[in-house]
């Protein structure tokens, strides 16, 4: 084997490895943002999680569209890098 295909089988590797690093914390952001979404709106009345709902809605709704956000730029470098 060659030194030039031993280098290009390394950085076939690392971008591999490095797409699925970014498949994950993308999806991950998803799944965050759907999960507090989830929970926190859809909570029964007098409880403690709509409390946190009726108190602070916004910026629950914020901190999930910057993780939705945080998930399409993830998405974003994960294509660039494929496409490399």
């Amino acid at each position: 084997m060659s030194d030039k295909s031993k280098g290009t089988d390394a950085y076939l590797e690392y971008l591999d490895r490095e797409m699925t690093i970014m498949g994950i914390l993308s999806t991950f952001s998803v799944a965050l943002a759907a999960l507090v979404i989830e929970r926190i709106a859809s909570a029964q009345t007098l409880t403690v999680l709509q409390m946190v709902w009726d108190k602070s809605a916004i910026y629950l709704l914020v901190g999930s569209a910057s993780a939705l956000v945080g998930a399409a730029l993830f998405y974003k470098q994960r294509s660039l890098l494929a496409w490399y």
